[in-house]
Protein backbone atom coordinates (compact mmCIF):
# COMPACT_ATOMS: atom_id res chain seq x y z
CA UNK A 1 0.00 0.00 0.00
CA UNK A 2 1.45 3.38 -0.79
CA UNK A 3 1.90 6.03 1.14
CA UNK A 4 1.41 9.47 1.24
CA UNK A 5 3.95 11.18 3.69
CA UNK A 6 5.86 12.59 0.56
CA UNK A 7 3.77 15.18 -0.11
CA UNK A 8 2.59 15.70 3.33
CA UNK A 9 5.92 16.43 4.22
CA UNK A 10 6.74 18.62 1.49
CA UNK A 11 3.46 20.44 2.50
CA UNK A 12 4.66 20.87 6.06
CA UNK A 13 8.10 22.01 5.06
CA UNK A 14 6.64 24.72 2.81
CA UNK A 15 3.91 26.13 5.08
CA UNK A 16 6.34 26.30 7.99
CA UNK A 17 8.42 28.44 5.48
CA UNK A 18 5.49 30.12 4.29
CA UNK A 19 4.94 31.35 8.19
CA UNK A 20 8.42 32.13 8.95
CA UNK A 21 8.72 34.28 6.14
CA UNK A 22 5.26 36.36 6.94
CA UNK A 23 6.44 36.49 10.48
CA UNK A 24 9.47 38.21 9.37
CA UNK A 25 7.25 40.21 6.42
CA UNK A 26 5.04 42.10 9.16
CA UNK A 27 7.82 44.79 9.64
CA UNK A 28 7.88 45.53 5.90
CA UNK A 29 4.02 45.32 5.61
CA UNK A 30 3.83 48.24 8.06
CA UNK A 31 6.29 49.87 6.23
CA UNK A 32 5.37 49.61 2.49
CA UNK A 33 1.86 50.24 3.47
CA UNK A 34 2.39 53.61 5.60
CA UNK A 35 -0.07 55.51 3.39
CA UNK A 36 -3.33 53.03 3.97
CA UNK A 37 -5.38 54.31 6.50
CA UNK A 38 -5.63 51.90 9.49
CA UNK A 39 -5.04 51.82 13.18
CA UNK A 40 -3.25 48.97 13.14
CA UNK A 41 -2.02 47.68 10.11
CA UNK A 42 0.06 44.68 10.36
CA UNK A 43 -3.11 42.75 12.12
CA UNK A 44 -5.36 43.50 9.50
CA UNK A 45 -2.83 42.05 7.29
CA UNK A 46 -2.64 38.50 9.41
CA UNK A 47 -6.26 38.44 9.70
CA UNK A 48 -6.61 38.57 6.14
CA UNK A 49 -4.08 36.05 5.79
CA UNK A 50 -5.62 33.68 8.34
CA UNK A 51 -9.04 34.08 6.56
CA UNK A 52 -7.77 33.76 3.09
CA UNK A 53 -6.08 30.01 4.37
CA UNK A 54 -9.18 28.97 6.29
CA UNK A 55 -10.94 29.45 2.86
CA UNK A 56 -8.34 27.46 0.98
CA UNK A 57 -8.49 24.84 3.39
CA UNK A 58 -12.37 24.50 3.04
CA UNK A 59 -11.84 24.23 -0.52
CA UNK A 60 -9.84 21.39 -0.37
CA UNK A 61 -11.34 19.82 2.53
CA UNK A 62 -14.87 20.16 1.94
CA UNK A 63 -16.54 17.35 -0.09
CA UNK A 64 -16.92 19.60 -3.41
CA UNK A 65 -17.15 17.38 -6.75
CA UNK A 66 -13.71 17.41 -8.30
CA UNK A 67 -14.39 19.37 -11.02
CA UNK A 68 -15.67 22.73 -9.09
CA UNK A 69 -12.17 22.50 -7.01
Amino acid sequence: MPTRSGPLMLALVVSAGIGLFLFNAIDLVTVLGHNIPSEDLATDYLVAVVIALALGLALIVLPFPIQDK
